[in-house]
């Protein structure tokens, strides 16, 4: 009986779980719904940002980075810093959840805001990138070998 009544005692550490990490789910949803906000104040900024980096640095530096290394390993390394970025977010939390539970309240609120602030930036000032903006062979990221597959769905 007593073994019984631990593991209930275990089992309520899903509520409490659940109330700190829900709010990350809905992060994917805010996401997609960034698309449909942006552009509401503003048009598209990416030829205002193009003449900004060709007065500022005399050409494109995504097209001169992309010349310089067009090589599928270095973007098999870009896509994994992408794909760590998502470890960090959630991961982060994570283990101050598990580890010290009295900041984890603190690090799930830091990492929640800097998505919600960085989705307000995309909502008032809308830029889709060099590799959507620029037309042509040299917008092309090189394919990868394990991560990219992971983002080119």
């Amino acid at each position: 009986m007593l073994a019984y009544v631990s593991t209930i005692k275990k089992g309520w550490n899903f509520l409490p779980a659940l109330r700190q990490f829900l709010p990350f789910f809905f992060l994917a949803y805010w996401y997609a719904e960034t698309n449909n906000f942006a552009g509401f104040l503003f048009s598209n900024k990416d030829v205002f940002f193009s003449l900004a980096d060709q007065r500022l640095f005399g050409g494109q530096p995504s097209l001169m980075f992309s010349a310089y290394l067009p090589n599928s390993w270095f973007s098999e390394l870009m896509y994994f810093g992408y794909f760590s970025y998502y470890l960090i977010a959630f991961g982060v939390p994570y283990q101050f959840w598990r580890k010290h539970k009295e900041e984890s309240n603190r690090a799930v609120f830091i990492v929640l805001c800097a998505f919600y602030l960085y989705y307000l930036i995309y909502i008032i000032l809308p830029v889709a990138g060099p590799q959507y903006f620029f037309n042509g062979l040299s917008s092309q990221v090189p394919t990868g070998y394990i991560f990219s597959d992971l983002f080119l769905v």
